[in-house]
């Protein structure tokens, strides 16, 4: 059992840091918000013609200088563009889409996801971080 837990995990420092502690847990930061929302998604229009829009950052920024977007749990966008093209994804399943804010390439927290279906029904992220 030992030897498949260094195997897993490594060993285990005593002299632990807070950040080796934390790993991937919410940080606190502010989180960017979709322009794009249930209300004004145009689910009449092809997933390759579709774009998400989201907010620029707000002027108290805290130090913030981009963004980063996941596409289903996989990190395609890093930068300072306020939209993302649907064209690359694949139509007939569900996407989810998480975006944070980034300082010098390092992001902050994530949002919950938001959910584009199958039919075309966008479903607003939850509030608070994922």
């Amino acid at each position: 059992m030992f030897l498949n837990g260094v195997a897993a995990f490594g060993f285990d420092s005593i002299l632990q840091t807070a950040a080796d502690l934390r790993r991937d847990a919410p940080l606190g930061s502010a989180l960017p918000s979709f322009a794009t929302n249930s209300t004004n998604f145009n689910a009449a229009i092809a997933l390759q013609n579709q774009t998400i829009f989201w907010d620029s950052i707000p002027d108290a920024s805290e130090g913030w200088d981009g963004f980063a977007l996941l596409v289903d749990d996989v990190e395609r966008y890093v930068g300072t563009a306020l939209n993302y093209s649907l064209a690359a994804l694949q139509a007939g399943i569900p996407h989810f889409f998480r975006l944070a804010y980034t300082s010098e390439g390092t992001a902050g927290d994530f949002t919950m996801a938001a959910i584009l279906w199958p039919n075309g029904t966008w479903v607003d992220p939850l509030p608070g971080p994922s």
